[in-house]
């Protein structure tokens, strides 16, 4: 173990580009150095129920079979069910048979990532993958403290003006 900790630090601090495809395999840990990983690129989501959101800024990544999103709005006044849209190159959607909650009316889905407002850093609200409603978005679930939620069907959680930062990450079909 002990080996195994001191060749990810050195990974880690090295300063070495490693290629996408190299054949590094962490066998246990389930990582593998082989696969596409794209670099960060910038996209315009469809936001639904935000508002008019200003000072949007979205980005995206393959990483393996793995949509990686990160971004932050500055949110308007919305109402509804509130859902983020996918980059063009994830248009085939969520490969469910890769999530480990099946979403269905009685389920929100599977918690995804998370958003977090900026007027109160300790509320965390989920990002849920309602696989039953949509493949090519997440959702935004209800939090009620910083441990539990509920679903998605409820109104947006962030007043107008506050800067928002959401992240999350889903498995596409056929990457």
């Amino acid at each position: 173990m002990k080996k195994l900790f001191l060749l990810l630090l050195s990974v880690l601090i090295s300063t070495q580009t490693f290629a996408a495809s190299s054949a590094l395999n962490f066998g246990a840990l389930g990582v593998s150095g082989s696969g596409t990983i794209t670099s960060w690129a910038a996209y315009t989501p469809t936001l639904t129920n935000f508002g008019s959101p200003t000072n949007v800024s979205f980005f995206w990544r393959q990483v393996r079979d793995t949509l990686e999103v990160k971004g932050s709005i500055t949110a308007g006044s919305g109402s509804g069910v509130g859902s983020i849209s996918f980059p063009s190159a994830a248009s085939a959607g969520i490969d469910t048979a890769k999530m480990s909650i099946a979403s269905s009316t009685s389920s929100p889905g599977e918690v995804v990532g998370w958003s977090n407002e900026g007027f109160n850093a300790y509320l965390h609200i989920p990002l849920l993958a309602n696989t039953s409603t949509s493949t090519t978005v997440v959702y935004v679930g209800r939090s009620i403290n910083v441990v539990n939620w509920t679903t998605p069907n409820t109104s947006i959680q962030y007043d107008s003006g506050q800067v928002v930062d959401f992240k999350f990450s889903v498995p596409i079909v056929g990457w």
